[in-house]
């Protein structure tokens, strides 16, 4: 019997620039509600926060947190609000592999800055907006001090959003310094989110096309066990160590209202994981990306490295 770490994730945005549903009003429902229907599920995961989000929501984001969930960085450096060279960056169309090197690290650091002054503790882990990375946005932010974080995958080809992951492996894994999209050496553990590695949907705002994603806003249940069931199959056919199962969505659905299509989606999906795992003979646990990484370092013998500078996170019980 093998451990399939199951974790559902959460970006928290920024509702001005993305013009969200339900704006501001509707996000911190959101969030309340997708942590606790999780948490009544046996379920926790990641809340992927921006700065904007972490400033309007300190309340919901601190719940969150008490019921086990790992509170981590967003960013899209698209929305600007950073400086460079001095001067303030205004939103617009920069990616943020559109940024050297040095200058990820600026953008980083300042983000880490800024979101910890609005939260009262660092971030341990990171998503970046739109999937967008390049190799040096991993040596950016080893440099900052993340040890994982979820930067790309799904075999992404999206032109507008600068985010290309073609050939990526669709489990953990450590990326090469030269090639991101092959397992190397680099000391970061690229947590991918989970995929059908059969089907591949076209995205028209992107110009692109990706490997479906288990998204709990596109698509319906039945495509989602779909998924689901595709990739348990995968990573036990292709031996993956790590097994994963990593779901995604965002803080514009009324995750709070039990009317809801989504309140019940979300349901649907936690519960039917569960069960595809058990029907594979194997076992799941309820994850966060810390415990994901603490899984990693076990299996390879080490100690589970801390936050990016004092004063980090805490793993939950």
């Amino acid at each position: 019997m093998e451990t399939f770490y199951v974790c559902l994730t959460m970006d928290c945005e920024n509702s001005d620039y993305w013009k969200s549903p339900g704006g501001w009003d509707m996000s911190p429902h959101a969030i309340r509600g997708f942590v606790d229907t999780l948490s009544d599920h046996g379920m926790k995961g990641n809340l992927f926060v921006v700065l904007e989000n972490a400033r309007r929501n300190p309340e919901a984001i601190h719940h969150a947190k008490e019921k086990g969930f790992e509170i981590s960085l967003h960013i899209h450096t698209e929305e600007g609000g950073f400086t460079m060279g001095g001067k303030a960056v205004a939103p617009g169309q920069r990616w943020l592999t559109d940024f050297s090197y040095d200058e990820q690290v600026q953008i980083l650091s300042q983000a880490c800055d800024s979101w910890s002054r609005a939260l009262g503790f660092r971030p341990m882990t990171f998503r970046a907006g739109c999937f967008c990375g390049n190799e040096d946005t991993y040596k950016a932010l080893i440099k900052v001090g993340f040890k994982y974080g979820n930067i790309g995958g799904g075999q992404r080809n999206y032109p507008t959003y600068r985010s290309f992951w073609v050939g990526a492996p669709l489990h953990p894994y450590c990326p090469s310094e030269e090639d991101k999209l092959k397992e190397g050496r680099m000391p970061f553990l690229e947590i991918p989110c989970t995929y059908n590695p059969g089907k591949k949907t076209a995205n028209v705002i992107s110009h692109g096309e990706s490997l479906v994603e288990l998204r709990m806003g596109l698509g319906d249940t039945l495509m989602h066990m779909e998924t689901i069931d595709a990739a348990i199959e995968y990573q036990i056919e292709n031996g993956v160590k790590l097994k994963t199962v990593v779901s995604l969505t965002h803080d514009r659905f009324p995750y709070d209202d039990p009317n809801s299509a989504m309140h019940e989606r979300l349901i649907a999906v936690a519960e039917y994981i569960k069960r595809a795992v058990e029907h594979k003979g194997h076992r799941w646990v309820p994850a966060t990306f810390a415990d994901i990484h603490d899984a990693f370092l076990k299996s390879a013998g080490a100690k589970r490295a801390g936050a990016p500078g004092d004063g980090g996170q805490k793993r939950e019980a």
